[in-house]
């Protein structure tokens, strides 16, 4: 214990491998502030001040601010942008110590992702910050000037290789895993798997007939891999292929159903753990990996295997050919290198053909 110039107070002391530090105006103030703040550590509470870290910070912001305010689905969105992007970068920081630059690198860490999700993560940031000025534990809000990076250019982005790993992998078990690569091999728009019945199915031609509702495009056919074939379920003729557990067809709320368990799988595969049947943050899988993107990778997947743009299209059941540009627009590795193959191959056959005319 030390006296200062001021007449303050000032104790240190180290609870669970953390050193906190008391201060006050006497010796016996300091003595009992010291007390409870022992017995606050001792009994779970949170205690906020400006050398908490950013994730003690953050858990405070969700709990006090954010659930009260919102539904559990957004509520469970908005914990994931925390757990899976914020924490991670920022949470052994103390709250105060963060500068702009910190916010900053975490947005042009998402550099690519969709506009979306890039406004969403810009927008939690801001609004944690916004309260910590109001609480006092910073005098800046360095949010304030934050530029976001460039987006994929949509609302919805191709999957990650990594992604793609797990998603296979959940499949191969899970119950909606059918369904899931369904929109992933075949481009389906989630609303387009609620209207598929068996008669859509050619097995023998392997070709699925896609009843699509959109536009006069959107009814399509479209060839089923062998991966996916001997997936889907058998079902009679007028029959629809995916149905709730009483038998229904699907809707909105059912599918947000079957995802949120499908990603809660992919979360568990990660390493998440669960506790009385829920997945305990922080959560691996990305806030926005939506079925559309499964969609999207499709068409991304087209454009790798080299399928021209006019037919990817029609697979995709565009009104439009700029809706595929879009999607074509953006960079794919193995589309680069077939390019380089058969532009190789292509300048390869005219020297070849020049030296035969030569002879």
């Amino acid at each position: 214990m030390e006296e200062k110039k001021n007449k303050r107070y000032r104790q240190t002391f180290t609870f669970e491998g953390r050193r906190y530090e008391v201060t006050a105006k006497s010796e016996e103030g300091l003595i009992i502030k010291t007390a409870m703040r022992k017995r606050d550590l001792e009994e779970g509470k949170r205690i906020v001040s400006g050398s908490s870290l950013f994730r003690e910070w953050a858990e405070e912001w969700l709990l006090t601010y954010k659930k009260p305010a919102v539904k559990p689905i957004t509520y469970q969105t908005v914990a994931g942008v925390v757990h899976s992007t914020l924490n991670p970068a920022l949470g052994q920081m103390p709250i105060k110590s963060i500068k702009p630059v910190h916010c900053q690198r975490v947005l042009n860490s998402l550099d690519g992702c969709t506009s979306y999700h890039l406004k969403r993560v810009r927008g939690i940031l801001r609004e944690i910050f916004k309260a910590a000025v109001d609480n006092e534990l910073v005098l800046q809000d360095p949010t304030e000037r934050l530029t976001t990076p460039l987006a994929s250019g949509g609302s919805h982005r191709a999957i990650t290789d990594a992604e793609r790993s797990t998603i296979l992998k959940v499949a191969e078990t899970n119950p909606r895993g059918a369904w899931v690569l369904v929109m992933l091999y075949c481009g389906l728009r989630p609303h387009e798997t609620t209207l598929l019945r068996g008669r859509h199915v050619d097995r023998s031609a392997k070709i699925l007939h896609v009843p699509g509702t959109k536009t006069k495009n959107a009814v399509r056919d479209v060839p089923i891999p062998d991966v996916l074939l001997a997936k889907l379920p058998h079902v009679g003729p007028f029959e629809y292929l995916f149905m709730s557990a009483q038998g229904h067809q699907l809707n909105t709320g059912i599918m947000a159903r079957w995802w949120r368990t499908f990603k809660n799988a992919m979360n568990v595969e990660l390493g998440c753990k669960v506790y009385r049947n829920k997945v305990v943050p922080p959560y691996r899988v990305a806030p926005d990996l939506t079925p559309y993107c499964l969609r999207h990778t499709f068409c991304t997947d087209l454009q790798s295997a080299g399928v021209p743009i006019n037919v990817a299209k029609e697979l995709m059941g565009h009104s439009d050919i700029s809706l595929t540009a879009k999607i074509y627009t953006h960079h794919s590795e193995t589309a680069f290198q077939n390019a380089a193959a058969l532009i190789n191959q292509f300048h390869c056959g005219m020297r070849c053909g020049n030296e035969a005319a030569k002879r």
